[in-house]
């Protein structure tokens, strides 16, 4: 089984104390999506991010190339501005930061190829609740093994009366 990795501190010697010592960290995001059964790798770059004290790298619209976007958290706190141009140095090092942790995360996703249950569990306790069940499309969209080329998700309760 894969180790977890991270510096797990604790947050009480800062509820205590205001100015307890915090060593500075840098803090890694990605969203964790990206289409059911494809490689993970192919959403490295989409809706990630590395920062730091001083700086925040964004990739929101990136995929398998990064598309970055830096900001001066502390000079433009509501991150308009894009500085990755004027300061490449940072960009460089913080995306190679976010490489070796995507690295470092890789032997964690256990789950990627995962079946899910047959009906989603808070619908089967509605219905249990409630009555009634779920109509043929909404099984069809529950269905874990299901083409996801099948399009929008049904709506509707299909409650007993």
């Amino acid at each position: 089984m894969a180790r977890i990795s991270g510096d797990h501190r604790s947050l009480v010697p800062l509820i205590e104390r205001a100015g307890a010592p915090w060593a500075e960290r840098t803090l890694f995001t990605h969203v964790g999506r990206w289409a059911k059964g494809s490689a993970p790798g192919l959403a490295k770059f989409k809706n990630c991010s590395v920062r730091e004290p001083r700086w925040h790298l964004v990739s929101t619209d990136g995929g398998v190339a990064p598309a970055w976007q830096l900001f001066e958290v502390k000079a433009d706190p509501g991150e308009q501005t894009d500085v990755a141009g004027q300061n490449p140095d940072v960009v460089k090092r913080l995306a190679a930061n976010y490489d070796v942790w995507w690295k470092d995360v890789q032997p964690m996703l256990v789950n990627e190829q995962a079946v899910g249950p047959r009906l989603n569990p808070f619908a089967e306790h509605y219905w249990k609740q409630f009555g009634g069940e779920p109509t043929p499309a909404q099984l069809r969209t529950m269905d874990p093994t299901r083409d996801l080329s099948e399009g929008a998700v049904p709506t509707g309760k299909n409650k007993k009366t």
